[in-house]
């Protein structure tokens, strides 16, 4: 496990299977949208017609996008993963100088203050 305490396979899973719901996403926003075509057409009122459509037209194009969104929220959880693991990797490249050169000075530090 990572030192961000964060299982990246188990997040890049999490990721794709949020991607994986976006066909699920597109149907739920073309079932939204033509629900209340529907009803607009169902309504003989004509300012209950209006509104219904003033509202199917507010809300189409957000509804026809949920697909998208979802699968790009899931992209980007993904992303996280990767991006955490590189980062990981990065920061333990970066360390392993310090490390090896505070081992050289060990013996230094170990010695005896009045040792000459």
């Amino acid at each position: 496990m990572p030192n961000w305490a964060m299982n990246p396979e188990a997040l890049h899973g999490a990721g794709g299977s949020v991607s994986s719901i976006s066909t699920d996403a597109q149907a739920a926003g073309s079932g939204f949208v033509g629900s209340i075509g529907d009803a607009s057409g169902a309504v003989h009122h004509p300012v209950m017609r209006t509104a219904l459509q003033g509202y199917a037209e507010t809300w189409a194009r957000p509804a026809n996008q949920l697909a998208h969104n979802v699968d790009a929220a899931g992209s980007q959880i993904q992303g996280t993963a990767v991006d955490g693991v590189q980062g990981d990797e990065g920061a333990a490249g970066d360390l392993s100088p310090a490390g090896s050169q505070a081992s050289e000075q060990a013996p230094a530090v170990r010695r005896p203050i009045n040792a000459m």
